[in-house]
């Protein structure tokens, strides 16, 4: 008999496979950026992609929220019904989103000190299939087709690698590069359909309880804001080519709190999925899933730790030697130790999300803005961003 527990594991084993996948095509992206491009155009680059990630907070809201109602239907028609309700309603929000992007166009330009208003215009061509993407990966996800949601997560990944260098390659620059990230979301959207069963006209659709959807949007609103407000305040109050290097010291952030959300994109629909289970399957659930997420921190911790200083310098070029005077490898220590202990209370939040309304997550969104806020209190230098005051050990 497959236990939840194990399906936790197949699931998990899967998801990660796929996003270690992804993790090194993004790190090739990122190197590729940096090196070819130098960490002005890096800085430029990455504050725009954050922009992406910080929308992503809508897009998420869609997949966890499609997830848990198609993974809580008994038969395949109540989930094709379940998708599409949350489908049109996250094209109706990408367009929303995507409009008020161009509308405010020139006074994002001015705050990230972009080059060109005409990265906006990109970003939002590809927030607009950006947050239906969503939807679509959440009725993955919640049929819990974790290789399928894998080779999506990949076909992104490479299409963004490779766009970008033949943006590079063709001398378009920062404007090619974000063009590709927005590509690479189109193509993602378009493979992401999923196989749906016929459904009559007169199926109900599944209600969805506004509590479900405010919990989601706030739940994803604190982490995206935890996980990148930094890199968007750093780049305003900073120049381009610091701004850069510290963008390269939180790239570490994301890459572990991908591999940990790989975890709880598997835990989440198999806890959503029914309520008839007992209780203690479900702990022993959390419990895998806990032991994964600090598995996997605690192996990036050490392996940074004991990484020469002189590998960053090879891969990124020698603009990224120091992180805005602190030690290059001490800071991507720091980095990935308050990620992990941050996605230990993400697997936690989730898990409480799955079975039933968690306001915990308003406490997550208030951290995230004291973190705004300490970030515009203390930025002295690049270095005192990380922890809020003081120099770090040179």
């Amino acid at each position: 008999m497959i236990t939840p527990r194990n399906r936790v594991l197949s699931g998990s084993a899967i998801l990660l496979a796929g996003l270690g996948f992804v993790t090194l095509i993004n790190f090739a992206y990122n190197i590729a950026v940096a090196r070819f491009l130098g960490p002005t155009a890096f800085g430029h680059t990455t504050a725009v992609y954050t922009l992406l990630i910080l929308i992503s907070s809508v897009t998420l809201s869609f997949q966890i929220l499609t997830a848990k109602f198609v993974a809580q239907q008994e038969s395949q028609q109540a989930q094709a019904v379940a998708y599409k309700g949350f489908h049109w309603r996250g094209w109706a929000a990408g367009i929303v989103v995507g409009l008020l992007l161009l509308m405010f166009r020139q006074t994002v330009t001015r705050y990230l000190n972009l080059p060109d208003p005409v990265l906006i215009d990109l970003l939002a061509i590809g927030t607009a299939f950006y947050v239906p993407l969503g939807a679509r990966r959440g009725y993955i996800q919640g049929s819990c087709n974790f290789s399928y949601l894998a080779q999506n997560l990949v076909l992104e990944g490479f299409v963004r690698l490779g766009g970008s260098l033949c943006a590079i390659f063709l001398g378009t620059g920062v404007r090619g590069v974000i063009g590709a990230n927005a590509a690479a979301v189109m193509i993602a959207y378009f493979f992401a359909r999923p196989k749906l069963h016929a459904t009559e006209d007169s199926t109900p659709e599944v209600p969805v309880a506004f509590r479900e959807g405010l919990q989601a949007a706030v739940f994803f609103a604190g982490q995206v804001v935890i996980n990148n407000c930094d890199i968007v305040v750093v780049k305003h109050f900073f120049p381009s080519e610091l701004a850069g290097i510290y963008a390269a010291v939180a790239m570490v952030g994301r890459v572990v709190f991908a591999f940990s959300w790989a975890v709880v994109s598997s835990m989440f629909p198999i806890v959503a999925e029914t309520s008839g289970r007992k209780q203690r399957e479900d702990y022993g659930v959390l419990g895998t899933s806990l032991l994964l997420v600090f598995a996997i921190c605690l192996l990036f911790v050490v392996v940074l730790s004991i990484a020469p200083g002189e590998i960053w310098t090879w891969l990124f070029g020698h603009q990224f030697g120091t992180g805005g005077g602190a030690n290059f490898s001490y800071l991507l220590v720091l980095y990935a130790i308050s990620t992990g202990i941050y996605a230990l209370s993400v697997v936690m939040i989730a898990y409480e999300m799955s079975r039933k309304i968690a306001n915990i997550g308003w406490v997550q969104l208030l951290i995230g803005a004291a973190v705004v806020v300490g970030i515009y209190a203390f930025h002295s230098s690049v270095s005192s961003v990380f922890l809020q005051f003081g120099d770090q050990p040179r």
